[in-house]
């Protein structure tokens, strides 16, 4: 029927809407005609009963067009909505438009999980509210030039603003973001970083700037702390970059409020144990490794290493990932150009290796000292494994009639399979009367030629590795230690072998 009438058709049925879905295509095509029907009469009265019908109408059209993720109409109704509140001209806001607020505020309650990139106008609403009750109580802290000189609010509006009824709406938009969607929380604190950096941007330069919203971001991952690990990591990458901007501010008081609260969160953070599989204590420690970078600011640097300071000493039972990142703000502090900063750093480096060094290895919390632990086990087994004792047993040295060797290895086929020679099975095992078997004996020279051809690739790979100064620098000293002395018994094992004139020349004669 719409595609006809496009056509410029006459339709020649009417059509009754049988299903919710046909909702979407009549919205589609009317909702202009709705945004200017109810947008007109809701500024032009003020009658409150006509202004309540029309709130009614604009929370009904946000409702439909939100529930079939209509982005354009979504955008218009909640955008058209937002500016009939006249937050940001306080001289001319009525009695209406106090209830505008109010009815915004209800859109965000109850369509929350479908507001998607529209929770943008909602949050500056409520950050621009925020500032408005700050200026009715006499507390205007904005610090923005000219802001003295604007026309205050009417009192009664003022009172207003601070009701009950608003008060607990705007607490609940936060609270209750814990019941958000995995996607629309994200869409949330996107928004909130958004706002909470408008706010920055436009007070920061003040001895008293404005942090309402990153307070409010603070609150909002307490309330969240519950959520899965999977949307944490969705949410952290937005809160992650905002923390960087916000902590690197040139307005130290702005910087070193987003440090502590910061540190914070990560104690919350470090409250539960980390699992197997997620890394995310080093990802939600990554701002402060970032300060410490690119914050040139000494305050603020020392801030940094007090929260982690903090944090070990409060929390190290529960670090695991989050080592790596401590590890590598305590590496930029050294590498800062200021002697306070590097010291401090050196102290705290002190305290976690006279501590705590064994529970960062024990936890694998350390990517570098567990990989270096199991590489550097793994060689010293294969030393120790493939170094060919067995060329000393005086019974391999006894000569045997070459007829009958052969005509044995020609008669019994050999029936083992020769194995690698960590995996055979010791010398010790084969009996007298067994070495004096063709087939036995020359089956145990093959795997003792095949450990001497290990040993040898290993020295090699061995070799190579140390060659390499970022791989020797890397290597803690205690595993170096431990190479070192494997590297040494191969060494004086192969001197005293070939030493021995009397050994060599047995096993010469023997083949």
């Amino acid at each position: 029927m719409m595609r006809a009438q496009r056509r410029g058709k006459p339709a020649e049925h009417f059509f009754s809407a049988s299903h919710f879905v046909h909702v979407r295509p009549m919205f589609e095509v009317a909702w202009m005609s709705f945004l200017a029907g109810i947008s007109g009469p809701l500024q032009s009265t003020d009658s409150l009963e006509v202004v309540e019908l029309c709130l009614d109408g604009f929370k009904y059209a946000i409702r439909i067009a939100a529930f079939f993720d209509m982005e354009l109409e979504r955008n218009a109704f909640v955008t058209t909505l937002a500016k009939f509140t006249f937050l940001n001209n306080l001289g001319e806001m009525k009695a209406k438009n106090m209830e505008a607020i109010k009815a915004l505020l209800d859109v965000a309650l109850s369509e929350g999980d479908h507001l998607r990139g529209s929770w943008r106008d909602v949050l500056m609403c409520v950050s621009q509210l925020e500032h408005m009750q700050l200026i009715g109580s006499g507390q205007d802290q904005d610090g923005r030039k000219g802001s003295r000189s604007k026309k205050l609010p009417a009192e009664e509006l003022a009172n207003e603003s601070r009701s009950t009824h608003i008060t607990v709406s705007v607490d609940m938009v936060f609270s209750l973001s814990n019941q958000l969607s995995g996607a629309a929380i994200v869409d949330f604190v996107q928004a909130l970083s958004d706002v909470s950096w408008e706010e920055i941007q436009s007070s920061g330069l003040s001895e008293t700037p404005r942090l309402f919203s990153i307070r409010k971001l603070v609150e909002v991952c307490y309330y969240n702390m519950n959520r899965i690990r999977l949307e944490w990591v969705n949410m952290w990458a937005i809160l992650g970059e905002h923390f960087n901007q916000v902590c690197c501010h040139s307005n130290v008081h702005v910087s070193n409020f987003a440090l502590d609260s910061l540190r914070q969160l990560a104690m919350r953070f470090l409250e539960k144990e980390e699992l197997p599989s997620f890394k995310f204590q080093k990802d939600f420690l990554k701002p402060f490794q970032y300060t410490m970078v690119h914050n040139n600011n000494p305050e603020s640097r020392d801030m940094v290493l007090q929260c982690l300071q903090q944090m070990i000493q409060a929390r190290a039972h529960n670090l695991r990932s989050g080592w790596r990142t401590m590890f590598a703000v305590f590496s930029a502090a050294s590498k800062v150009f200021n002697e306070s900063i590097a010291s401090y750093a050196f102290e705290i480096v002190t305290i976690v290796n006279r501590d705590h060094f064994s529970s960062v290895v024990f936890h694998g919390s350390f990517a570098d000292l567990t990989l270096w632990q199991r590489v550097i086990t793994t060689i010293v087994w294969l030393f120790k494994t493939t170094t060919p004792y067995q060329l000393l047993d005086e019974r391999l040295r006894t000569e045997v009639d070459e007829g009958s060797a052969s005509t044995a290895a020609t008669e019994e086929p050999q029936k083992t399979t020769l194995l690698p020679a960590p995996l055979s099975p010791p010398l010790t095992d084969v009996t007298d009367s067994n070495l004096t078997d063709p087939a036995t004996r020359k089956r145990v020279f093959s795997l003792i030629i095949t450990k001497c051809v290990l040993q040898l690739l290993l020295i090699e790979t061995t070799h190579e590795l140390l060659q390499s100064n970022d791989v020797y620098e890397n290597i803690p000293p205690e595993h170096l230690l431990g190479l070192m002395t494997v590297l040494d018994d191969s060494y004086q094992f192969a001197r005293g072998f070939n030493a021995n004139k009397e050994v060599r020349n047995g096993l010469w004669k023997v083949g």
